[in-house]
């Protein structure tokens, strides 16, 4: 009787054990299935993240506005080559003074006392100067308290100086007396020049180039215009 009572107890002890086992397995089953979709939510969720850099586009648009802008405040035309100036006089004036030819370029030429200014045209060969200087300093104070016909004929001879086949005239600038000579050049075959004293301080111009007059005489007009110009200013 009692080894009935065992077997059956065994039996049952058993049993439960085969139960208890068969449940953890199902457990394990059950949680390895509810892990999966947890895996692909997280990949659905990766996805919008990777699209954020497209917010990146209108910094890209900003960028090519700027040149834009750069370029329209840089492109010039707001200037005219014929506002360049030295001495107090602009390219733009000697060309009207002149009459012929353009004139693009002032340059301060000056050299010790006196002010000196080359003005000309960047692709031509002709060209216009202006020089003031006092008379204490000009050919070594030699005009200085000098008449005006002495201060004239000293005039002549420094303005002739480079000049072959010279013309010489006296004219009236501006209420002041004053010298005008013509000639020819061996750098460009005719010129001319122009120079009077006033209150101290000699004023002279010159005036040589083909391209402003075909011959000397061409260029009376032109330097008598000069040099009121410059004792004008």
């Amino acid at each position: 009787m009692n080894h009935r009572t065992n077997r059956r107890a065994r039996s049952v002890a058993i049993a439960a054990l085969a139960a208890l086992i068969l449940a953890g397995v199902a457990g394990c089953s059950s949680d390895s299935d509810g892990g999966s979709p947890d895996t692909s939510a997280g990949t659905a969720v990766a996805e919008p993240a990777q699209s954020t850099p497209a917010q990146s586009t209108p910094v890209v648009d900003d960028a090519g506005t700027e040149p834009a802008d750069t370029t329209n405040s840089g492109d010039g035309t707001d200037e005219s080559a014929g506002d360049a100036e030295c001495g107090g006089l602009t390219a733009a004036a000697i060309g009207a003074a002149v009459g012929a030819g353009e004139f693009d370029s002032a340059d301060d030429i000056s050299v010790d006392a006196d002010t000196t200014c080359l003005f000309t045209h960047s692709m031509s060969t002709y060209g216009v100067t202006v020089s003031k200087e006092s008379t204490s300093s000009y050919l070594a104070g030699d005009l200085e308290g000098a008449s005006i016909d002495d201060a004239l004929s000293s005039l002549e001879m420094a303005l002739t100086f480079a000049m072959d086949d010279v013309t010489v005239t006296r004219i009236d600038v501006g209420g002041n007396a004053a010298i005008v000579i013509t000639g020819t050049t061996a750098a460009s075959g005719g010129g001319g020049a122009a120079g009077t004293v006033i209150d101290g301080v000699v004023v002279t111009v010159d005036a040589d180039g083909s391209d402003l007059a075909s011959d000397p005489a061409g260029f009376e007009p032109i330097v008598t215009n000069l040099l009121a110009l410059a004792t004008s200013s």
